[in-house]
């Protein structure tokens, strides 16, 4: 069985403490794979070399997570067929389907095209755009929390899987 790196104790517990919302489950996320999978995403991050197919490793963690979170309240589906493609995670809870797309940022941002026809082809007024950034912190541009478009709104989380070290700080 995959298990999260570190396991989902705390993220469980605070997810318990106030109502679950598709944003409080993402949020969980980001910090969870900023504190101890970012190295699921990289062969070397000296030489910069991440690993094949690293949107796979970010959609394999999110199912684990959600799944992990929500247990038996939530149904959590990977790659799903709409239209001419397929969206990349759909969680369902609460009687929405949520759709996320994932992307990892090596430069500026991309999939907000693809998911905004994944929202229209779902009749879907909101969608999820997870950006894991793997950019050097020199070629890092203010990425928007959130995407007006004419589906509706993409809300955007970006995840920082290439951090500066702590020792490297000024």
């Amino acid at each position: 069985m995959i298990e999260f790196p570190g396991g989902l104790h705390g993220e469980r517990q605070r997810l318990r403490s106030r109502p679950r919302t598709i944003f409080r489950i993402l949020e969980e996320f980001k910090w969870a794979v900023q504190a101890r999978a970012i190295d699921s995403f990289w062969e070397s991050r000296r030489n910069r070399r991440l690993r094949p197919k690293p949107e796979q490793i970010g959609q394999a963690l999110l199912a684990v997570f959600a799944k992990g979170v929500l247990g038996t309240n939530g149904i959590i589906l990977r790659e799903i067929f709409s239209g001419v493609g397929f969206v990349d995670v759909g969680i369902v809870f609460g009687r929405a389907l949520h759709l996320v797309e994932l992307k990892i940022l090596r430069g500026p941002l991309k999939g907000d095209v693809q998911l905004a026809a994944y929202m229209e082809t779902e009749r879907r007024r909101e969608g999820w755009l997870i950006a894991f950034d793997a950019r050097n912190l020199k070629n890092k541009e203010g990425i928007p929390t959130q995407i007006d478009i004419a589906e509706g709104r993409i809300r955007v989380l970006v995840v920082e899987i290439n951090p500066v070290a702590p020792s490297k700080k000024a």
